[in-house]
């Protein structure tokens, strides 16, 4: 090696290292090569990759949004996996000979690599003698696609993956270059050595070899680094996300709670709407919901905004002890909406159980209890469930306020002859009528000790407080709540406006006439002239007098 190319060697592996970061271009330890991944511009944001059912079945496995377009499915990505060249010095270049190469990529197929290979062995004949890995890395950045014919959307080759290559044994001398395919990157094809005059001695390293007998060119140097294609999709994706990701750490964000300036790194990005949020303001924030255990309200702050937090990013911001908490909740609510599912009625297990269709038994997998599943004691068989005090009195009070068809499921659910007897039952306190109970109630609290003494004897000291405490509670829910129209969990309107949002099943309602408003224009309900609660957002209200008066003051 003379010491002019030694020295040029050494420039430009400086010059390069200075231009890329460490990421993009990495020289060899002892000087004589490296690796330059070239990060493709794309023209258009997001690049469509067109799929096929298997693709398809690939993507939705992995959870990423496919776009629609006619009969066609598109992946969207912002980044594509790199294609990478690795390059070897020889101790002639650059005043003979091109550095030996490879080219690899995930999505690119071989004939396509080929084509690049091609393009830079042109780029090194136009510049021969000359340093050319500036010029080659900026090719394959900038003109790949171009020369590729290559548009958004792309439709993937995948032919060379699912072909099956023939033996070695039964190739025949128009196979070769096939061949060749497989072998080291660096190593030359004989019967294309055979072919090379004198005077191309210069560049014999870099042509490529060729098939004469196939349309499709296949080169040495081209290599598809990826095992199949099942893995084809699931790279590309994961590769586009953390891209994204790293972009998204380096850029400068404000916070839309604290409105402070903060780097990516220190925020998060809710992935349905791009919003950004710094991670202390999210972090108490979803601390707070999952105390509350409102595992399924840790969506974007953004007003009239659904997005949910990513189960990953809670587990960042929250700790393993917390973020245990959000996953137990999330599955007890998930399975909860299952009808197949329940929770073995024994306190001190509370495992979920999974039913058998049309049966009343379950069976713990984990304490062995069989339960009635409808009134959640020690399994019965086909005799009538028997009702505990506190659930007696709900269903006397469904029965007696219920049409004739849910009377007739009721009696047939706990029996004719229970719901029957109840109903003359005095002895029993929760077997009475409220408008009864609440007599009780009155003269209890407010009769002579004998009177007390009395009803305390006739149905029980602990029945008769249970009793009042419940008809208080009854009464003032009866007061101050009303029911969800979606799901009848009881709900008090403590302050603000008269849109509601349910805490149980998260449905928007109005207060006043209980209609279920549509959660993309919430507020269209008391906005349209023709709405019986047309301008009646903010009735009720209660307002402050003295804000008012300052209010009058000032202006």
């Amino acid at each position: 090696m003379s010491e002019d190319d030694k020295e040029a060697q050494s420039d430009e592996l400086l010059a390069l290292a200075s231009i890329y970061e460490e990421g993009i271009f990495t020289a060899a330890d002892d000087g004589s090569g490296g690796q330059f991944a070239a990060h493709i511009q794309l023209p258009f944001q997001p690049f469509l990759i067109t799929l096929d059912e298997p693709m398809i079945d690939q993507a939705k496995r992995v959870g990423v949004k496919l776009h629609q377009e006619g009969s066609d499915t598109h992946l969207p990505v912002h980044h594509l996996p790199p294609i990478v060249l690795n390059f070897q010095y020889p101790s002639d270049y650059p005043s003979c000979s091109a550095p030996s190469f490879t080219l690899s990529c995930k999505w690119l197929s071989i004939n396509q690599l080929s084509k690049l290979c091609a393009k830079l062995d042109d780029i090194w004949k136009e510049n021969s003698n000359e340093v050319i890995l500036f010029l080659w890395t900026q090719f394959l950045i900038d003109e790949s696609l171009d020369i590729l014919e290559l548009s958004s959307p792309i439709t993937l080759d995948t032919e060379e993956l699912q072909r099956k290559r023939p033996s070695t044994s039964r190739q025949t001398s128009q196979d070769q270059d096939a061949a060749a395919c497989d072998e080291d990157a660096t190593q030359k094809s004989a019967s294309q050595a055979r072919t090379d005059k004198k005077e191309e001695a210069a560049t014999a390293s870099v042509d490529p070899p060729t098939s004469t007998s196939s349309a499709r060119t296949c080169d040495s140097r081209a290599v598809q680094d990826i095992a199949s294609v099942p893995h084809l999709i699931p790279a590309i994706i994961d590769h586009d996300q953390a891209e994204r990701q790293r972009a998204f750490n380096l850029a400068v964000y404000s916070c839309n709670v604290c409105f402070s300036e903060k780097q990516g790194s220190d925020c998060i990005n809710f992935m349905g709407c791009d919003h950004v949020y710094c991670k202390e303001c999210m972090k108490e924030y979803f601390k707070v919901q999952i105390s509350d255990g409102n595992v399924k309200c840790l969506n974007c702050p953004e007003t009239d905004c659904d997005s949910q937090a990513l189960p990953s990013q809670v587990r960042e911001l929250v700790g393993q002890e917390l973020f245990a908490t959000y996953d137990r909740l999330l599955l007890q609510l998930s399975l909860e909406g299952m009808e197949d599912i329940v929770y073995c009625p024994r306190l001190t297990c509370q495992c979920p159980v999974m039913l058998e269709k049309e049966s009343t038994m379950g069976v713990c997998p984990r304490c062995k209890l069989a339960f009635c599943v409808l009134c959640k004691m020690t399994y019965h068989g086909t005799s009538p469930c028997r009702l505990r005090s506190e659930q007696l009195q709900r269903v006397l009070e469904a029965w007696r306020n219920g049409s004739k068809d849910i009377q007739t499921r009721i009696e047939q659910r706990y029996g004719r002859d229970v719901i029957e007897s109840a109903l003359i039952d005095h002895t029993n306190i929760f077997c009475l009528p409220p408008e009864h109970l609440a007599g009780i109630r009155r003269q209890w609290e407010s009769g002579d000790p004998e009177e007390r003494k009395e009803l305390e004897r006739r149905y029980g000291k602990k029945n008769l407080i249970q009793a009042v405490e419940e008809n208080y509670s009854v009464e003032w829910m009866k007061r101050f709540s009303k029911k969800c129209p979606s799901c009848g969990a009881s709900i008090e309107k403590i302050d603000g406006c008269n849109k509601m949002t349910c805490f149980k099943c998260h449905t928007y309602f109005c207060w006043i006439c209980l209609t279920v408003v549509n959660k993309a224009n919430p507020y269209g309900h008391f906005n349209q002239p023709g709405s019986p609660c047309f301008n009646l957002l903010f009735q009720g209200v209660e307002t402050n007098d003295d804000d008012d008066e300052w209010e009058v003051n000032f202006f």
